[in-house]
């Protein structure tokens, strides 16, 4: 349910490896937590016996890091259990810690990128004469960069036993990201005796790697050289209908990797 994160408690773990993988605490008192300090707190007590606390946890990215940074344990191929500590388990999905070692730690939090504001908005319509209007709201959309994983969902509703809608424009919330996390510049091109030279920038826009969570996201780029008659004469990078990269070695050969490039 939508209440559950915020009866996730600030007991001292939060952003911690202790707190992390999952390793929250539920507040089991009723207690529910919100970034607001004055409530009327009568309505949600009588109706779903939930007592408001303000707590700033609820603002902060060390609240996201109790599932957003996840360590795993490992084994060998013998199924032997090789991790023996959080710390030595394996860093499978890791943007919090990503984000603490940025630049983004002292600008912007988690929820500044990922849960888009608005102002002037109502939240509660009880009691009725209650008009008080929040600045600064953040909507609860989360819009990441799985733009994939939302349209399977969209797309076989009915197979999938899928309820929930508004799915395109969570989407396209998802594409508006996905275009601004990262720039790229020409910096400069040139074109000698049949040897075309081009030098590319990329820059991160993001708070944590890119990409970033789980490990089978890639970042990629297509790059198409025509001559004047728009004849394509060079090109790398080309998606094909199955998702796989013209020019990746391990999607022509899954026996070979691709190798690391410095620049």
């Amino acid at each position: 349910p939508r209440e559950f994160c915020h009866q996730v408690k600030d007991n001292g773990s939060l952003g911690t490896l202790a707190g992390m993988s999952g390793n929250y605490e539920v507040d089991e008192s009723r207690n529910i937590y919100g970034p607001y300090d004055n409530v009327f707190p009568g309505p949600m007590r009588n109706n779903v016996d939930y007592e408001i606390k303000y707590s700033a946890h609820m603002k902060d990215s060390k609240m996201c890091a109790s599932c957003h940074n996840l360590k795993t344990p490992f084994v060998d191929e013998n199924g032997n259990l090789l991790s023996t500590t959080p710390e030595s388990e394996f860093p499978e999905q890791m943007p919090y810690s990503e984000w603490e070692h940025s630049s983004y730690k002292e600008t912007q939090s988690c929820q500044d990128c990922h849960m888009q504001r608005t102002d002037g908005v109502v939240i509660a319509s009880r009691p009725p004469w209650l008009e008080t209007q929040r600045n600064g709201f953040a909507q609860h959309i989360f819009v990441g960069g799985n733009k994939m994983l939302l349209d399977i969902l969209n797309n076989n509703r009915a197979a999938l036993g899928v309820n929930a809608n508004n799915f395109e424009a969570t989407i396209a919330k998802t594409d508006e990201m996905l275009k601004s996390a990262a720039a790229i510049e020409v910096v400069r091109q040139s074109l000698q005796d049949g040897v075309m030279d081009v030098t590319l920038r990329v820059k991160s826009n993001t708070g944590h790697k890119f990409p970033t969570s789980f490990p089978s996201r890639r970042a990629f780029m297509h790059l198409k050289v025509t001559d004047t008659a728009g004849s394509v004469v060079f090109e790398s990078g080309k998606v094909n209908t199955d998702g796989s990269i013209n020019g990746a070695d391990s999607d022509a050969d899954r026996t070979t990797f691709e190798p690391h490039y410095d620049i």
